[in-house]
């Protein structure tokens, strides 16, 4: 029993002309890292909303007299306030965690680009 070689056309090599990769497409990690600083800054307003009623209410007891009203609202703000400084020490820490991001991402595409263009190159294709 021999064998013969055989040949076979290869269909699925990648295009000359398939597009390069986008550098401005909106990355998920990017769009994921958004959508958290757009729920802290909501948090944060509701937060100082809340604050502001319970200073009214403090500074309401305080003039009528009102020691156990007083001291029930300054309680809420204070644990309000807390709540507002700790939503924004996370906001800044994801903003700068997001900094980080966009420079992981704006290297990867260009890695990735640079590759697609050496791989064409590669090829002998002209880049587009």
């Amino acid at each position: 029993m021999t064998f013969e070689p055989k040949y076979v056309l290869v269909l699925f090599e990648m295009s000359a002309t398939q597009p390069l990769p986008d550098p401005d497409a909106l990355d998920p990690r990017e769009a994921r890292a958004a959508e958290r600083v757009a729920a802290l800054e909501r948090l944060s307003a509701i937060g100082m909303a809340l604050a502001e009623v319970l200073e009214r209410r403090v500074s309401e007891a305080i003039e009528t007299g009102d020691e156990i009203g007083a001291g029930a609202a300054a309680l809420g703000y204070s644990r309000v306030s807390r709540a507002v400084r700790q939503t924004l020490a996370l906001k800044a820490r994801l903003d700068r965690d997001a900094a980080a991001l966009a420079q992981r991402v704006k290297a990867e595409r260009a890695a990735a680009l640079d590759e697609a263009m050496n791989e064409r190159l590669r090829r002998g294709s002209t880049i587009q």
